[in-house]
């Protein structure tokens, strides 16, 4: 007599994962002028022909801005193509969570989200002092509590700190902060005052993320990120990505990891929910991502080249297994 013997594995369920994405989206307008900002580039060639316009534009200073402002034909046709590039990067990774940076309005943002799949809520923007008008956004499936909120206007050279808190697979709350930081040839006192309020605001269960304009060569002579982000955060690329090279190329200074993602403590190391290390990664794989030599590339209208002159930074966060 031969006895067979079902031997019953016990499997566990896969762990319940939130994919979080930061990306500088470079310059997403819409084809209309907003009042009150400097917004004149992004026009449709057919508006740029007034005297006014081009004395507004003639009055800046001679480089790209000057003939983007005179020449750029930003029509509807250069938008779409713009809008499908991003969502090629976005789709990806396919993030359950999306912090933006330098978007317009949210006019441009749903029309964004228009074209990712997968259940995203209205997006999240709050309008900012910003003299051109880019902002912080969010796209996310998860449950919104509450309303966003725009942090201290004044810091970011008015485009404030974006607040938006999210309901976790498992009821608890996440609190996300968007920040896109003055750029690195603006004083460095700046920067710091926008680490330092993140530091007094940040929480058990917490993400703050973004391009935070902190340059290689800026840390390496300053320490800034050592000495000015405090130990209530762990930051992305110091957690993995160890073979990614950065997320912005600067022809002088090289790579840098401008856009980052920063966890609480909490996230890092302990609590039900932690950063799995080994998602984080520079998420660069898109059509149009790359130049030829790997660096970020550009949209450039003209051609339909290009999708943006930074790589966006992904990571997951997982929520282990217990009673």
């Amino acid at each position: 007599m031969i006895f067979l013997l079902s031997l019953s594995l016990a499997v566990s369920p896969p762990p319940e994962r939130v994919r979080v994405m930061t990306f500088n989206v470079e310059n997403l307008f819409d084809t209309a002028h907003d009042e009150g900002k400097d917004d004149y580039a992004y026009l449709p060639a057919a508006q740029k022909g007034a005297r006014e316009h081009r004395a507004r534009c003639e009055a800046l200073p001679k480089g790209y801005q000057r003939e983007e402002c005179l020449d750029l034909d930003w029509s509807e046709k250069a938008l779409e193509l713009k809008l499908r590039r991003v969502a090629e990067a976005v789709k990806q990774a396919d993030p359950d969570l999306l912090v933006l940076q330098e978007v317009e309005n949210s006019r441009v943002l749903e029309m964004l989200r228009g074209r990712l799949s997968g259940g995203y809520g209205p997006g999240l923007l709050v309008e900012g002092k910003d003299k051109r008008g880019i902002d912080q956004a969010m796209l996310s499936r998860l449950p919104v509590e509450g309303r966003p909120v725009l942090h201290s206007p004044e810091l970011s050279g008015g485009r404030g700190i974006l607040e938006a808190r999210f309901r976790l697979p498992d009821g608890k709350i996440l609190t996300v902060f968007g920040v896109h930081l003055p750029a690195p040839y603006q004083p460095r006192e700046e920067r710091v005052r926008v680490l330092e309020w993140l530091n007094a605001h940040s929480r058990s269960l917490c993400v703050a993320a973004g391009d935070f304009n902190i340059t290689k060569a800026e840390d390496a002579s300053y320490r800034v990120s050592e000495r000015h982000i405090d130990k209530s955060w762990v930051q992305s690329q110091g957690l993995g990505c160890g073979s990614c090279r950065g997320t912005s190329h600067h022809r002088v200074e090289g790579w840098s990891f401008l856009d980052r993602i920063l966890v609480s403590k909490d996230l890092a190391s302990g609590g039900a929910w932690v950063v799995d290390r080994a998602s984080i990664r520079v998420a660069d794989g898109a059509r149009g991502q790359k130049e030829e030599d790997g660096t970020p590339a550009r949209f450039d209208a003209r051609f339909g080249a290009g999708v943006s002159d930074h790589f966006p930074m992904v990571l997951d966060l997982v929520r282990r297994p217990g009673p």
